[in-house]
Formats: structure tokens, sequence, C-alpha cells
């Protein structure tokens, strides 16, 4: 199904993101470990969806470093729902000159460090979260 205005916006969409394997594997888990996000009752795709709304609402600023080529890096499926999809591709291209964010893999490489090391912590307030909790 194609992206139309008249879409649900709740819907998901399967989106491929080039993450580092190692921070990949910090938040979803790996043979060694549960993965933070399980650590914390969510799943993967629940924080993505969490750290990209995050990001377009601006309550997660960021300030990338320096992109690092060569690291070992693999498409990552996750369904995320068509809203967030859209506001963090727009607001990825909108400030891609100011921050210094490539694309929205690397957007979601930065976050989801950021979240694997603990500089981000997700908290459930209200109702905010419910798109992304009743998955």
């Amino acid at each position: 199904m194609a992206d139309t205005p008249s879409a649900d916006p709740l819907a998901h969409k399967k989106t491929s993101f080039n993450v580092n394997d190692g921070i990949w594997a910090a938040v979803d888990g790996d043979s060694a470990s549960s993965g933070k996000a399980r650590e914390n009752g969510l799943t993967t795709p629940q924080v993505v969806e969490l750290l990209l709304a995050g990001y377009t609402k601006g309550t997660i600023r960021v300030t990338p470093g320096r992109y690092i080529r060569g690291r070992s890096r693999s498409p990552h499926v996750v369904s995320i729902t068509r809203r967030t999809h859209k506001a963090a591709t727009e607001k990825v291209a909108a400030e891609r000159s100011p921050d210094g964010i490539r694309s929205l893999s690397h957007l979601a490489e930065i976050l989801l460090s950021a979240y694997a090391r603990g500089d981000i912590v997700i908290t459930a307030a209200g109702h905010a979260c419910d798109d992304v909790i009743k998955q």
C-alpha cells in the first residue's frame, strides 16, 4: 500500500534502518544478553518508535558526532506508524544541514546508541505512548 493522504496514520510501515550491529544488539539483544529494550519491558520497534517520536516532537535533541564510515552496519527492519515515519523523515530532511544528520538510519543509530548507553530513558507518562504500547 502506498503512502497516501488518506492512509491511516496509525497504520504501520515496515522500515529498514542501517544501524551498527553492536548498537542494535545492545538494544535488541543477542545470544549473550536480552537487550535493553526487553529489560525495560519494551520491544525494539516500540523503542525505535518512541525515540523517533520524541525527536520529532522536540523532547529529544540530537547533537550528532561525526559519522563514522566502515562500521559494521546491517539493515534492521522494524514496523513503525506511518505518522512517525513521515514526521521523522520530514524533520531529518529539513534539519539535515544544521544537525548534521545524514539520513533516517543515521538518526536511528544516534538515538539507539544514546538509549543503549542510558543517556535517554524512556518512561511512560499518561497516554502519550498508547499508540506504540498497544501494538
